[in-house]
C-alpha cells in the first residue's frame, strides 16, 4: 500500500504532496550533482577521465601520426647545461629496442628479436626489409621449451651492434645475439654487410657469416629461469683494426642460481671477455671472472673499460687488462638478493685476491653501457666516462684520472637506459626500455639553435614479430613475471629461499610463515595480504614497507595484474594460511 493512500487528505492535497516530494528529490539530486562537480573540478577528475579513458579510446580509431615535433629541454649539470630531446621510437617499448649504432650519420637500431631500422640524418624513420638476425627463432617457437610457462621470450635477445667502414659505401656489421639450436642456446657473433646510398641504408644480400659462438652451448636451466639472458653481457668493442672484444655474462651459472660455476672455468666461454680475430676467426680469453658485463669500451687512449652488473649492490666499473681475473663468482662487493652475504666470498664487502674495480656503486644502479663523450662537444667532460643505468634511471659522468676514477656525478634522465653511443657530430644517443630515443647535446654550444625539430615517417616504427604476439593467459604471463622478478628469492612450492614461500600468499596473514626471520617492518603489520597491500610492499609505499629488507620492485600495471592472477592459482601450504 502506498504512503499517500493511507493519509487522511483529499485527492487534491495528495497531488500537491506528490509534486513536493518530486521537487525535493530533484533538489537533492541537483545538490549531489553540484557537490560531485565541485569535487571533480577540484581534483581535475574530468581531465583525468578524458586523458585515461576517452582519449585512448578515440586513439584506437585514429591513424597513427606520421610526424611529430620534438622540443629540446634544458637540464643543469654541475658544470654546464645539457639540452635533451626525446623521440618516441617504439611507444611503451613494444617491441623492445636493444642496441644502437651509427652508420654514416644515420642511427641504426635493432630490436630484441633482431629486426632492423634506422633514423636518417633528416630525422626520418625507416625499417630495413630483408634483414633479420639469425637467432633460430622459428626453431625456438616450435620447441616444447617455448610452451614452458617458466621460459620467458624476453630473455632471448640480440645484444649489441658494431659497424666498421668497409670501403666505398659499404659497412661491415657485426651483431652479438642469442641463438637457439638443437635444444640449446649459444651467444653468437654474426656478420653481414650494409650499403648506404641515395636509397638509404639497406642490406647488401641479407646473408650472414658466423664469426664466433660460445662453447659449450648454454643448457636450458632446470631450476629457476630456463634462460637467464639478462645476465648475458654481449657487448662488442673494436680493440684494433683486426680484433674484436666480446663480453660474455654468466647466464646465472654461478653456483647459486645455476647448478655450477663458469666464471673460473677455463673450459667455458661464459663469464669471460673474448678476443676474436677478424682475419681467421680464432679467439681466446682476454680476461675472466665477470658476472654480467653490460658495457665495454676501448677508449681513445687504448684503455679498455667494462661495466659490471653485480648482484644486490656491487655494480662495478673495471679497467680491463689482458690476462687478468676479475673474481666472479668469488669476489664481489655485492650480496645475494635478500641482503645476505654472497656465499662464495670469504671476505664479504671486499675484493681479495683478484683485480679490484676502479669504481663500485653500492647500492646497485642497474648499470648499463658506457661511452667516452666527445671532448669537442663536451669540453667539460674531457677525461670522463658516461655510464648509463637501468634501475637508477640516471646517467653518471665519471671523472677519470689515469687508471682511476675520482667521482661520479648523477644526471637524472628518468628512464631505464638500455644502450648509449657517442655520435660523430658529438651528440650522445640513448635508447630506453620504454622506447625513447634520447639525444643529448651541450646546452651552451647550442643555445641559439632551433628549439625543436620535426621527426617524419613515424609509420615506419618497428613492429612486433609474430613470436611476440602469441597470446597467453594472465596466469602464464604472471608466472613469467614471478620467476623473472621474484624467483631468485621466493618459491611457490613451499620452500624457503632468501625470502618466504609465496604459494597461497594472497589471503595469508602478513609475517606468518613459521620460523622465517621477518624484518620488523613486516612482523609488526596486522592483517592479511591483499593485492593492494602487496603492491604497497613492492613499491615501498607507506605502512612501514619502505623499511622492508626486500628491495623495491617496479612493475607495470599489466605485469602486476598478471602476477596477482598467477599467485591466485598457487595453493597455501596449510589450511591455517588460507583466508578465514
Amino acid at each position: 500500500m502506498k504512503l499517500l493512500d493511507v493519509l487522511p487528505i483529499s485527492p487534491r492535497w495528495r497531488r500537491i504532496a506528490l509534486v513536493l516530494l518530486l521537487l525535493a528529490g530533484l533538489g537533492f539530486l541537483l545538490i549531489c550533482a553540484a557537490a560531485v562537480g565541485y569535487w571533480a573540478g577540484k581534483n581535475n577528475t574530468l581531465e583525468k577521465v578524458n586523458e585515461k579513458i576517452f582519449q585512448p579510446a578515440l586513439a584506437r580509431f585514429e591513424a597513427p601520426a606520421a610526424e611529430d615535433v620534438v622540443t629540446w629541454e634544458t637540464i643543469q649539470t654541475h658544470f654546464f647545461p645539457l639540452q635533451i630531446a626525446r623521440i618516441s621510437l617504439s611507444p611503451n617499448g613494444s617491441p623492445a629496442i636493444w642496441a644502437l649504432e651509427e652508420v654514416d650519420g644515420d642511427i641504426l637500431y635493432v630490436t630484441r628479436l633482431g629486426e632492423f631500422g634506422y633514423l636518417d640524418r633528416q630525422n626520418s624513420l625507416h625499417r630495413i626489409q630483408g634483414l633479420h638476425v639469425p637467432m633460430g627463432l622459428e626453431e625456438l617457437t616450435q620447441s616444447e621449451l617455448f610452451q614452458d610457462p617458466i621460459f620467458q621470450l624476453s630473455e632471448f635477445r640480440t645484444f649489441d651492434l658494431l659497424s666498421i667502414p668497409a670501403g666505398g659505401n659499404l659497412y661491415d656489421l657485426y651483431v652479438s645475439h642469442h641463438r637457439y639450436r638443437n635444444g640449446c642456446f649459444e651467444v653468437v657473433v654474426s656478420h653481414t654487410q650494409l650499403a648506404k646510398d641515395d636509397a638509404g641504408v639497406h642490406a647488401v644480400s641479407g646473408a650472414w657469416d658466423e664469426i664466433f659462438f660460445t662453447d659449450p652451448c648454454i643448457p636450458v636451466k632446470s631450476t629457476g629461469m630456463r634462460l637467464a639472458g639478462h645476465e648475458g653481457g654481449g657487448r662488442l668493442a673494436r680493440l684494433n683494426g683486426d680484433t674484436l672484444l666480446l663480453s660474455l655474462g654468466a647466464h646465472q651459472f654461478d653456483g647459486v642460481d645455476g647448478p655450477y660455476q663458469v666464471g673460473q672455468d677455463n673450459k667455458n666461454d661464459l663469464s669471460k671477455i673474448i678476443e676474436i680475430s677478424l682475419k681467421d676467426g680464432s679467439h681466446s680469453f682476454y680476461a675472466r671472472g665477470f658476472r654480467n658485463p653490460q658495457g665495454l669500451l676501448v677508449a681513445s687512449d687504448g684503455r679498455v673499460w667494462e661495466t659490471e652488473h653485480g648482484p644486490r649492490g656491487g655494480d662495478e666499473v673495471n679497467l680491463i687488462q689482458q690476462g687478468k681475473n676479475y673474481g666472479w663468482p668469488i669476489a664481489t662487493y655485492g650480496t645475494n638478493y635478500g641482503a645476505v652475504p654472497w656465499p662464495f666470498n670469504p671476505h664479504p664487502g671486499k675484493q681479495v685476491g683478484f683485480e679490484r674495480p676502479r669504481f663500485a656503486f653500492v647500492p646497485s644502479i642497474g648499470i648499463s653501457n658506457l661511452i667516452e663523450p666527445s671532448a669537442e662537444e663536451f669540453p667539460e667532460w674531457d677525461e670522463h666516462l658516461l655510464v648509463a643505468s637501468l634501475a637508477g634511471n640516471t646517467l653518471y659522468a665519471l671523472k677519470t684520472e689515469g687508471d682511476d676514477i675520482t667521482y661520479a656525478e648523477p644526471i637524472s634522465i628518468g628512464e631505464r637506459m638500455r644502450d648509449i653511443i657517442s655520435l660523430s657530430d658529438g651528440r650522445v644517443a640513448i635508447i630506453t626500455d620504454s622506447g625513447w630515443l634520447i639525444f643529448i647535446r651541450n646546452g651552451d654550444k647550442h643555445r641559439d639553435k632551433a628549439a625543436s625539430f620535426e621527426v617524419a615517417n613515424l609509420t615506419e616504427r618497428p613492429k612486433l614479430q609474430a613470436a611476440e604476439s602469441i597470446p597467453t593467459t594472465a596466469e602464464v604471463t604472471g608466472s613469467r613475471v614471478f620467476f623473472y622478478y621474484c624467483g631468485t628469492c621466493h618459491t611457490t612450492d613451499g620452500k624457503t629461499l632468501v625470502g618466504p614461500p609465496l604459494n597461497g600468499v594472497l589471503g595469508r596473514r602478513v609475517g606468518s610463515v613459521a620460523d622465517y626471520p621477518y624484518s620488523a617492518a613486516l612482523a609488526d603489520v596486522k592483517g592479511r595480504w591483499t593485492p593492494s597491500r602487496l603492491r604497497k610492499l613492492l613499491n615501498h609505499d607507506g605502512a612501514g614497507f619502505d623499511e622492508s629488507a626486500m628491495p623495491a620492485v617496479s612493475l607495470y600495471k599489466d605485469q602486476f595484474q598478471a602476477l596477482v592472477a598467477y599467485l591466485h592459482t598457487t595453493e597455501a601450504k596449510s589450511a591455517e594460511d588460507r583466508l578465514e
